[in-house]
């Protein structure tokens, strides 16, 4: 709210000549990252487990919604612990190979591709939901029409499937760039994604 209050203009001035930049260009890239992070693993995963039968496909149609069940800041915290250099797998990597520190490489956590990727973990169903819901629904009809007039299974996901997903597969890419930093503990971020659930579940048994 200062930036309603008189005088503070030496303030963001100070601000704009130093840390505003990078600020305003890391959030640029953090949304470019998990905008087609989440777009392409909710895509894929949506079609893998819609479109394909393989061993395990019914546990991964309720599997791959359990990030729902964990807040990103959470996650966050977890995964920076586990994975930092005084985590447990750091350690237990040092202690197995007798490693001291700068004897190997492991990737920073604590990074802007350390931050994309806990997103890309935490919202990717948003897009899964709907887009599998979107491909049980009415993908599988054209795609066989598709197919009998000689498309290949990559042209005709291309030209059939992909479209059929753009309002929906778009529509949640935004929403959970929205919801990255107030999906934490409201219900509200549940609710819609169970009964998106409840109707792929629906449509995959008939």
């Amino acid at each position: 709210l200062n930036i309603f209050v008189g005088g503070t203009s030496a303030t963001w001035s100070h601000l704009a000549q130093t840390v505003l930049p990078e600020y305003i260009l890391n959030s640029l890239w953090l949304s470019l990252g998990v905008g087609i992070g989440v777009g392409t693993l909710g895509v894929t995963t949506a079609w893998l487990t819609a479109m394909h039968d393989f061993p395990g496909r019914r546990f991964f149609e309720w599997a791959l919604v359990l990030p729902l069940a964990m807040p990103a800041y959470v996650m966050a915290y977890v995964y920076t612990d586990f994975l930092q250099f005084v985590g447990p797998l750091q350690t237990a990597l040092r202690e197995t190979f007798g490693w001291q520190h700068g004897d190997y490489w492991f990737p920073d956590i604590r990074s802007l591709p350390g931050a994309i990727l806990m997103f890309v973990c935490v919202l990717y169903p948003y897009v899964y939901l709907l887009v599998r819901t979107a491909f049980l629904e009415r993908a599988s009809g054209m795609l066989e029409a598709a197919r009998t007039l000689g498309m290949g299974p990559w042209r005709a996901f291309f030209a059939v499937s992909w479209p059929i997903t753009y309002w929906s597969r778009n529509w949640q890419i935004s929403r959970g760039l929205g919801n990255s930093s107030n999906c934490t503990s409201e219900d509200s971020c549940s609710s819609s994604s169970m009964i998106s659930l409840q109707r792929s579940m629906h449509s995959s048994q008939m």
